[in-house]
């Protein structure tokens, strides 16, 4: 089976589920098919080579590992995620012209959050909106 991308996994997983032992070869080492380029011509090529020993197999970590990376990766990405939301939610404060991180020493702890919900939940005061603000 010819890594291409992330096209592979879901074949080679499935062919594992049933037992079956595939090898994974990069691309990069089997890119001279002769004749026209098309998927069955590179399966037979593939098939060829690996007949004849000449291809060398990347490393694939066993299912276990794979899911566990997965996750891994996913945390990564959702703490990224809310480093930038808190980032963000700080830089509207100070545009607004709310300095929490002078009254707080964390933004983001307990009475920072109680604060901002307690501005959040108000009226807004007079001259305070850029934008027209309707006066009840």
């Amino acid at each position: 089976m010819e890594s291409t991308g992330i096209y592979w996994k879901s074949p080679y997983a499935a062919l594992e589920a049933v037992g079956i032992r595939a090898t994974v070869v990069n691309a990069r080492h089997v890119k001279q098919v002769p004749g026209r380029k098309t998927d069955v011509g590179d399966a037979q090529w593939l098939a060829t080579l690996a007949r004849a020993g000449l291809l060398r197999g990347s490393f694939v970590p066993p299912a276990q590992l794979r899911e566990l990376r997965l996750i891994a990766r996913q945390r990564q990405k959702l703490v990224g995620l809310l480093s930038s939301e808190k980032n963000r939610m700080h830089k509207v404060l100070t545009d607004a012209g709310i300095r929490l991180g002078v009254v707080v020493s964390d933004i983001h702890g307990q009475s920072a959050r109680a604060m901002i919900k307690g501005f959040s939940g108000g009226r807004p005061a007079r001259g305070s909106c850029t934008m027209p603000c309707r006066a009840n």
